[in-house]
């Protein structure tokens, strides 16, 4: 007979699973510097205005606010959801600033055409876009192609949203990178 300690851990362990799975990398060397590639995506991919879209929402406005949302993707087909300045965080450890920046990128109306269909896949979306200066004074972007994390949730729904969301962001990234 098991003690209570023993069937509280059991029951514990039943409420977490783990699953593997295989993950693309990608990695482009451009021949342009971090600042040159920095500015040519900021002025591909424009940021959310997120406080263009919520009073719409607020109003009960969906067609205004789905929109808005269209034309800030507009014509990327994406946006930069957030910026995380990586490079200055990095002064802490080597006392002075890197060029190395993340960006959280997608098109929210994608974001919810995926997550409509399972809620965990708000773990991959926005895709995580890391851009940082190499050691030769050229740039390095780096990301996971969105069509081997979604994978993860097995979803037809999900795999085709996933493989356009690789093409556009493929077609950008290597583009502003030459």
């Amino acid at each position: 007979m098991a003690t209570a300690t023993e069937s509280a851990d059991a029951r514990k362990e039943d409420r977490v699973t783990t699953q593997m799975f295989t993950v693309e990398h990608i990695r482009i060397r451009s021949t342009r510097s971090f600042g040159d590639v920095r500015a040519a995506l900021e002025s591909r991919v424009q940021a959310l205005a997120l406080d263009r879209v919520v009073p719409l929402i607020k109003k009960g406005d969906m067609a205004g606010a789905r929109a808005e949302l269209e034309r800030q993707a507009s014509p990327a087909g994406l946006t930069i959801m957030y910026t995380l300045e990586h490079g200055v965080g990095l002064s802490v450890e080597l006392g002075s600033p890197r060029p190395a920046v993340a960006y959280g990128i997608g098109n929210f109306l994608v974001a919810t055409s995926i997550t409509k269909h399972n809620l965990a896949a708000g773990l991959y979306a926005p895709i995580r876009v890391v851009l940082y200066g190499a050691d030769d004074g050229t740039a390095i972007i780096e990301y996971d192609r969105p069509s081997s994390t979604f994978a993860l949730f097995g979803d037809p729904s999900i795999d085709v949203v996933a493989k356009q969301l690789d093409m556009t962001l493929q077609n950008i990234l290597m583009d502003i990178g030459n």
